[in-house]
């Protein structure tokens, strides 16, 4: 669709040159000098037509093509987790975007949009529990509780969040007994999707 709109404008361009080139050629009482200037000044004003739309070209280009931002980081192995720390998450599935920071352990907005968050957190021991914030600079914006009296078990959170560029997100544990999240019965994860 780009192409063939700046195929159809440089075809434009053409013809105008063309007209113009004609029109200054029959009018006989024109002097060289005339004659040249008058060349001179339409190409300079051709030249300034034709960078306006390679700009605009540039920037239809630029707004239809999709930015990819996809992050998804969870732990290899059992993780000690103390009070108001944050969740240190060491594996890299997708960092498409290069959003996660795993030695902060926080994801960094690149674009401005409409993200999408699940957080996952899985105890493995019976009679504990834990809640885990998830934090957008410092704000809570959503909170996993985990925990249950006989069982192992898992607890998620989703959130859909206006992100701008360069707003830092992370997952710290706030309340609960529970000091490990444990890999062998669930997947502990943070997974971040620009939606647009």
């Amino acid at each position: 669709m780009v192409q063939h709109l700046l195929m159809v404008s440089l075809l434009f361009v053409f013809h105008a040159v063309a007209m113009a080139t004609v029109r200054i050629i029959l009018e006989p009482e024109d002097t060289m000098f005339s004659y040249e200037q008058r060349l001179l000044e339409r190409l300079i004003i051709l030249e300034q037509e034709s960078a306006s739309l390679r700009q605009r070209i540039e920037t239809l280009e630029r707004t239809t093509s999709p930015v990819k931002v996809t992050t998804e980081a969870r732990l290899s192995k059992n993780h000690a987790i103390g009070a108001n720390s944050r969740v240190m998450y060491d594996v890299e599935v997708s960092n498409v975007g290069g959003g996660f920071d795993f030695a902060r352990g926080e994801f960094t907005a690149p674009v401005n949009g409409t993200y999408l968050v699940f957080v996952q957190a899985c105890l493995g021991f019976s009679n504990m529990w834990l809640d885990l914030d998830i934090v957008k600079d410092g704000a809570v914006v959503g909170r996993v509780f985990s925990g249950d009296d006989a069982y192992h078990s898992c607890g998620s959170e989703t959130v859909v969040m206006e992100l701008h560029s360069g707003n830092k997100l992370w997952v710290a544990k706030v309340a609960g007994p529970a000091t490990v999240l444990n890999e062998e019965h669930g997947r502990n994860s943070f997974t971040a999707v620009l939606l647009r």
